[in-house]
């Protein structure tokens, strides 16, 4: 009974931690179970244990992955990730499942997002719609084999209307967490790189639709730069953080970490894969050894947020001189 009522506390610990602030557990929990609360509440005060059944319906309910409380102790981590290369795969679903996340992340005034980025943002992408058709594209072209344009040049329509709202209005929740973006020198270069691959392989059908994509790139690099400078300001009536560090240590993958808020290791992890594909974990260990490393990295790097103008320029002209050479050879073929 002993070892039993271990695993119920762990269970219990991990789903107060889990649970939106303003969800009261008691009567989630009921509904889901179809139980009377006051057989949840003896749960929670783990006076009674939840049957397994009951903790495999409420792990689902609520993305808790029981797996981490077994193996905390011997390095193994469970992740979950979406599948690619399925005939199913709907892209409208696969964008819809960046905007969940990062809704679950605005939960808390608290909350916070740090990203590595060994390439741009995903969701700086959202906020310009031919740069996004242009990803969304290369993506299905070059990445996923997609049988119905592997004879076709690109076309900024690929991305419907409704799915450049929805990709707009999950940016909008991106600008209004609390965030901190880690660049360094390379990270403009895979977009650039995909962008001069498709152009030399003829891949687009018109060259003003290469520069238009070069434009919304620049613009994208500017915005960055013009929140350098206006950082602290109140988002919604709330305090705001947006911090951007340059790093000169070679970030290796796009690393994601969604920070609660709370005073623990709870949050979530996401690790780039398969080239735009990510895998995620709610494991406290991962979550603190990544923190760890999240740590080093800023330690070794620069703040360009309201302080280092001089690095600060120079890390932009950078990026401005590498998008005027591309946009300079695409126009002189």
């Amino acid at each position: 009974m002993g070892s039993e009522m271990h695993y119920q506390e762990k269970f219990v610990e991990l789903l107060k931690k889990t649970l939106p602030s303003n969800i009261n557990p008691a009567e989630e929990l009921a509904d889901i179970l179809s139980v009377s609360t006051d057989s949840i509440y003896r749960r929670l005060r783990c006076q009674s244990s939840f049957t397994f059944d009951e903790a495999v319906r409420i792990s689902k309910a609520f993305g808790i992955s029981l797996d981490s409380m077994i193996h905390d102790q011997n390095q193994k981590v469970t992740f979950s990730y979406t599948p690619m290369y399925e005939d199913s795969l709907n892209f409208k679903s696969y964008f819809e499942g960046f905007q969940d996340f990062l809704k679950k992340a605005s939960l808390s005034e608290r909350s916070r997002i740090v990203y590595a980025a060994e390439d741009i943002p995903v969701f700086r992408h959202f906020n310009h719609p031919f740069l996004s058709s242009f990803k969304s594209f290369y993506w299905k072209k070059s990445v996923l084999n997609s049988p119905d344009i592997q004879g076709a040049k690109y076309d900024p329509n690929i991305v419907s209307e409704e799915l450049r709202i929805l990709n707009q209005n999950t940016f909008k929740i991106y600008e209004q967490l609390n965030r901190v973006e880690i660049w360094t020198n390379e990270t403009i270069d895979s977009t650039l790189n995909q962008v001069d691959f498709f152009w030399e392989s003829g891949f687009f059908e018109k060259k003003d639709d290469a520069l238009q994509v070069m434009d919304e790139i620049q613009d994208l690099i500017n915005l960055l730069s013009a929140e350098c400078e206006s950082t602290g300001e109140a988002v919604l009536g709330k305090p705001h953080e947006s911090l951007l560090y340059f790093c000169e240590v070679v970030i290796g993958n796009n690393s994601v970490l969604i920070e609660s808020g709370k005073d623990d290791d709870s949050g979530t992890v996401y690790l780039g894969y398969n080239t735009f594909n990510s895998i995620a974990t709610d494991n406290p260990a991962f979550i603190k050894e990544t923190r760890s490393w999240i740590e080093n990295l800023i330690k070794k790097s620069i703040l360009l947020t309201n302080s280092g103008e001089k690095q600060r320029l120079k890390f932009f002209r950078k990026m401005a001189a590498k998008i005027d050479a591309l946009k300079a050879k695409i126009r002189e073929n």
